[in-house]
Parts: structure tokens; sequence; C-alpha cells
């Protein structure tokens, strides 16, 4: 069977899990996160969160390439469909930004926004968030928020410009663990806008 082949097929989720607040599914690879909700978000549960441990074809702010090695950073999707709107957008944009610097600064790594979407440290790009909509009409269908996070991974090619949680942190770093900090505080910030929602 050729890997193109492979690829063709409908991808199977690693593990499914019902937390507090969100509906998680984890598969292996993914073209990307954003793009697999875009074409389920009908049959996906609100509030679904997607992760990859792979993106073949991972994307960034104006269609830029998102280059991440396999299993070693944070490669994930937040679906939300109910009670979108303009303000609700950049609140929950705003809330997921705080969630990510909140995290960084757990494991000791100095961060900053880089308006719109990016996070540094210093002069070097950390995480990236990627805000994609859609709307019927002037309604809201889905609100996506993709979200790299570079942790594990300590070479990157130069022109990318990049860090990771493990070439900042003095901590020992585990991407299980990047990962279920990230989700807890996401619930945090997040609960007050979902508890809003008609």
């Amino acid at each position: 069977m050729s890997a193109m082949n492979w690829l063709a097929k409908p991808p199977v989720p690693l593990s499914l899990v019902n937390e507090v607040l969100f509906s998680i599914i984890h598969f292996d690879e993914l073209t990307s996160t954003n793009d697999y909700i875009k074409n389920n978000y009908r049959l996906l549960p609100d509030v679904s969160l997607i992760r990859a441990d792979y993106q073949s074809a991972g994307r960034g702010q104006f269609s830029r390439n998102w280059e991440s090695n396999r299993g070693q950073n944070l490669l994930v999707s937040l679906l939300l469909k109910t009670g979108i709107n303009d303000l609700s957008v950049h609140s929950y944009e705003e809330q997921v930004r705080n969630s990510l610097i909140s995290l960084l600064d757990f494991y000791g790594v100095n961060a900053h926004i880089k308006l719109p979407n990016d996070i540094f440290v210093g002069d070097r790009k950390i995480s990236g968030i990627l805000i994609e909509t859609k709307q019927i009409a002037g309604v809201y269908e889905y609100l996506i928020i993709g979200i790299g996070l570079n942790v594990g991974q300590t070479e990157f090619p130069d022109y990318l410009n990049a860090t990771s949680i493990a070439l900042q942190s003095p901590l020992k770093i585990y991407l299980e663990d990047v990962f279920n900090k990230f989700i807890s505080m996401l619930e945090v910030n997040l609960a007050p806008l979902l508890t809003k929602t008609p």
C-alpha cells in the first residue's frame, strides 16, 4: 500500500476523550487539524478539540507553512459552533492567547504576543494561532482556532527563526504534561465564555 493511498483514507483517531468542556479527538497524522474540522464540522460536537502528532500540510497565518517534527510539538484546533459572533470571536481568540502565555509562564518561559496571533520568546517564534470562520447569510457556522506550540523540538531550520519550550525552560519537558496543562488552562479561561453561550 502506497503512502499516498494510506493518506487518502479517512484518518482513524488514536483516542477520543470527553473532558469537562472539550471532546478531544487525537490523530497520529492529518493534513492539518484546521482542515479536518472544516471538512467534518457538521459531524463534530461543539467545543471539539482535534489533536495531531503530525501535520503533512500544516498552515499558519497568510497560508504560510507550519513545520513541526512528528510527535514533538502541540498541534491542536478548537471547534466552536454555538453563539459565535464578531465579539465572541475576538474574546475566544484573546483567551486562547492568554492560555498560551500562562502555559509558557508556568514552564518558566518569558514570552510575549506579537499581534495579531504569534507568540515570541525574544525574537524567536514559539507559537502561532490560526483563526478561521465560516458564515452563511451573515450567521457563523463555526469558529476554528488552530494552535501550534513548539514543545520538545530542539532543532529548527535557520529560516524559521523558531524556539521551543524545551530550549527555553529550565524544567524537564514532557509533551503529554504540556498538553494536559494547556487543556486545564483553556478550561479555566474559556468556561466563562462558554457559559454565556445561549
